[in-house]
Order: C-alpha cells, then sequence, then structure tokens
C-alpha cells in the first residue's frame, strides 16, 4: 500500500485528529490471534509483547515573528519545534518591502510520510521537500525524526495534519540578510568557531514560514507481515481510534497489534501551536481530549510552523560575509549532517524473537524464515517475546539456542555443543528492558514474560532462576 505524500482536506480539523481519511480497516478488534488450538494439558504459552507506546505532548508555538530568521537543524525532528535555533536574522532591522506577511485561510490539511525502514521514510521526507535524494549513499536529514525507541529497520508511518494561519518571508539578497542580522548572531560571529555557531544556530535559516497549528503523528513497529505498509497502516489506524473515548480497550489494541504482526508499535503526538495546557491525556485509559478547545486557542501570537520545504530555507553561512569563515560554516555544516546521519545508519538492527510450540515442543528463534517454516512444520507461531540486535552493541551478550536432544532446545549465554546464534542481549537489566524468564516442567524448557515462580494450567511449569534482558520490539 503506498501512501507517501497522500494529501487531503480536513474542513474541521479537531474532530479528524483521531480518525484517518482512508480505506477501511481489515482487522476486528474483537478478534482473537488467529493461532491453532494447542492440544496437550501440560503446556505454557507466554503472553506476546504486544503492548503499544504512545507518547503525547504539546508545544505553544512563538508567532510567525519568531520563526521568520530563526536558525534551523536539518537534522533535528521534521516540523517539530524542538529543531528550532537561535535568531539569525531580525526581520525587524529590515528595511521596507523586504518582509511579506499574509493572513491565511484556517482550513486544514494533511500529509502522510511513510517507508518500510527509518532509510525508506527519512528519503520520503526529504523527497517530499524537494530535496536531492538521488545519491547512491546520501547523508539523510530529520534524523531526529526517528524516536529514541525506534530501530533502523522498523515501518515508519507519520502523519502531519494542520491549519493555516498566517504566510510569510523576506528577501535574501545578500545585502539584505547582512544588513538585518541579529545582536546575538553579529556577536557571536566574532566570537565564537564554525562549529560552535552550527551548534547554536543550526544548519539553515527560516526565510519562508508557513504558520498555524498541527498535530504530528508518528506511528512505527516492526512489522511481521508480507504486505508491511498495509499492516503497519492498520496498526496506525487502530492506534489513532484508541486515543478517542469510544477506542479500542487496551486488551482489544494489543490483539490487533498481534493479528497484524505489528511488534513494538509506538505512537507518539505532537501537538504545535495554540494553548498547549488544553490538550489532556489520560494515561490511564489512553484518552485525549480538549481537542476543539486547543483549536480554538490558536492565535498569531501562539501560531507554530506547520509545513516545510527546501525554499523555506537558506543554508546558515548565507548570511555570513566573510569569505574565510563562510567557507568554513558551510564545511562544518556538511560534515555535521553527514556524521549525524553516520551515527544513526551505523545503530544496529534488531531481531524479534519469535514463540513456537505445538504444545508439546518448544522453540524460540529471531530468523523471520525459520519462524515460517516452523508454523508450516506443525509448529505454530505465538507471538513475540522481545527483539535482540543482530550484531554485538555495548554491554551485550550473545544469546544462543543450544539443541539438547531431538526435540528439546534451551537458550543460554554460553554456547553449547549443537547451537545457533538468536542475538544479542543486554547484560545486565536496563531502563526498559523485558526480563525474558526460564521455566520448565522437568524435561523442557520454555521462556516467558510473566512474572511468577510457577506456571501452567496446573503449576506444573517452574521458574529457573535464568533471566535474559531483551530489547523492547
Amino acid at each position: 500500500m503506498q501512501m507517501s505524500h497522500i494529501k487531503y482536506i480536513l474542513p474541521v480539523l479537531a474532530s479528524a485528529l483521531l480518525s484517518v481519511a482512508c480505506d477501511n480497516s481489515r482487522y476486528d478488534d474483537g478478534d482473537e490471534p488467529d493461532y491453532p488450538p494447542v492440544l496437550p494439558k501440560n503446556y505454557y504459552i507466554s503472553p506476546s509483547c504486544t503492548d503499544a507506546m504512545i507518547q503525547v505532548s504539546a508545544t505553544s508555538g512563538k508567532g510567525i515573528k519568531s520563526v521568520l530568521g530563526s536558525g534551523y537543524d536539518v537534522t533535528g525532528s521534521f516540523l517539530s519545534p524542538s529543531s528550532m535555533r537561535q535568531p539569525v536574522i531580525d526581520i525587524d532591522k529590515m528595511s521596507d518591502g523586504a518582509v511579506s506577511i499574509f493572513a491565511g485561510t484556517a482550513s486544514g490539511s494533511g500529509e502522510y510520510y511513510a517507508g518500510e525502514n527509518a532509510r525508506e521514510f527519512l528519503r520520503d521526507i526529504m523527497s517530499s521537500m524537494g530535496m536531492d535524494v538521488s545519491s547512491s549513499n546520501p547523508s539523510y536529514g530529520f534524523v531526529g525524526t526517528l524516536t529514541e525507541s525506534g530501530h533502523m529497520n522498523d515501518t515508519y508511518i507519520m502523519r502531519v495534519v494542520w491549519g493555516q494561519t498566517s504566510v510569510g518571508h523576506f528577501n535574501t539578497l545578500k545585502h539584505r540578510l547582512y544588513e538585518a542580522l541579529s545582536d546575538g548572531f553579529r556577536t557571536d560571529l566574532k566570537e565564537l568557531s564554525p562549529n560552535e555557531l552550527v551548534d547554536k544556530y543550526g544548519t539553515h535559516i527560516i526565510s519562508r514560514a508557513k504558520m498555524g497549528f498541527a498535530v504530528r503523528q508518528l506511528y512505527h513497529a516492526y512489522v511481521h507481515k508480507e504486505d508491511v505498509m498495509s499492516s503497519a497502516y492498520d496498526g496506525f489506524k487502530a492506534t489513532l481510534e484508541k486515543l478517542s473515548k469510544d477506542g479500542y480497550p487496551w486488551q482489544s489494541l494489543s490483539r490487533i497489534y498481534l493479528n497484524l504482526r505489528n511488534f513494538g508499535a509506538t505512537l507518539s503526538m505532537e501537538f504545535c501551536g495554540g494553548d498547549p495546557l488544553a490538550v489532556r491525556y489520560d494515561t490511564v485509559n489512553g484518552y485525549v481530549t480538549g481537542l476543539d478547545e486547543w483549536q480554538a486557542s490558536v492565535c498569531n501570537e501562539n501560531s507554530a510552523m506547520i509545513l516545510l520545504d527546501k525554499d523555506d530555507l537558506i543554508p546558515l553561512h548565507a548570511a555570513i560575509e566573510d569569505e574565510t569563515l563562510r567557507s568554513a560554516v558551510s564545511s562544518v555544516i556538511a560534515g555535521h549532517i553527514k556524521n549525524v546521519w553516520d551515527v544513526c545508519s551505523s545503530k544496529a538492527s534488531v531481531r524479534i524473537l519469535f514463540q513456537h510450540t505445538d504444545g508439546i515442543r518448544y522453540r524460540y528463534v529471531s530468523d523471520d524464515r525459520l519462524s515460517e517454516n516452523l508454523t508450516n512444520g506443525g509448529m505454530p507461531f505465538h507471538g513475540v517475546l522481545g527483539a535482540v540486535y543482530n550484531r554485538e552493541q555495548p554491554a551485550t551478550a550473545v544469546l544462543y539456542s543450544n539443541r539438547l536432544s531431538e526435540d528439546v532446545y534451551r537458550l543460554s549465554l554460553d554456547r553449547g555443543e549443537d547451537w545457533s546464534i538468536i542475538g544479542y542481549v543486554f547484560q545486565k537489566p536496563v531502563a526498559d528492558c523485558i526480563v525474558l524468564q526460564e521455566i520448565s516442567d522437568g524435561s523442557r524448557y520454555a521462556y516467558t514474560i510473566e512474572e511468577g515462580d510457577r506456571f501452567g494450567i496446573n503449576g506444573e511449569w517452574h521458574s529457573t532462576g535464568v533471566e535474559f534482558y531483551l530489547l523492547r520490539p
């Protein structure tokens, strides 16, 4: 399903924030996961790690006169106020006719950006802005859009919904820029190094601003399905519906993720502009309220930047008259963008730990193809128990699957005689890690993310005391 650059018009913005204008969903929130029945009575199946992480934030805008001329870092988060930097151009210093500001309509619009992985997602954002991504090995911008909980092989979907209130721009001829430098930037040109200038003012200057109020909805998950984008879109839609008062309870949402094979589902929703206190998020029930009040609170003074393309920005060094310093800052900017991307792209991808059992045999694997083969061979898939790194990272250890007999396997940090590598796990517990506990019925080994000492219908499975520390998918 191709969703990139879908644009749509929303006459009443607030009423559309928690719905998605597209095709009908392909899921039923009341369905149990589509697993074959497990017949033996002495089996154990761990709950699947299919929880949702929902983050809601709100930030007041600063108005168009504060945005025009401000520094901006294109390695930051796309269309987020957090990417704004200190003022470079003071538009009040510009001569008559050099600055134009117009009132805009209050109608709402929106656009999707998407990618099957982080690289394709950032490519879609940059391409939509008109930036060149034709290089065989480009340095992608807007790396800050990727959340800390996301992984490079997650599937990403972002919807930006906005209402426009004003548009402004200023003349970018060199002499116009030089005469209107902010007092702070003019002083820093004499005192700061090129690296310090980029750290403080960013990589570019906002020369054209479209202002209003906007909501950035960023969804990402590890999707284990052939129709990756369609499945991710359905997960995104279900999560948005959860945020309305008539939305799904947490348990139903978890089942939806499991059926859609969306693991580690995370939605970050940021309200930009207006009164941030009007937006209320009930973290217990997962409801967002106050949307009409928030939209009504928007005015010129608290409006935020809602759209961005390459023609809205000029490089920071364009405002530097000294040729030597201008050249040095230009080089620093190029290096900064490349370095941020290199750090991001070098991060290890993750593998999902799949749980398979027919009630008699138990297998825990991280290879997608092996998981499919086990399912086709009569050992059904029963959800995921976390994620592992696909290569060594600081403070990690190799997790092995050791074959003890024909049908008995055991996970271990020690390599056995007949072994395969699952991936890399934390050596010690870390914040937000998943604790995977080993249990046994005396002859077989299974693994669970449940807490407790005894498990199974009759409590015949008991903890062995062995634990592993995994990532959230």
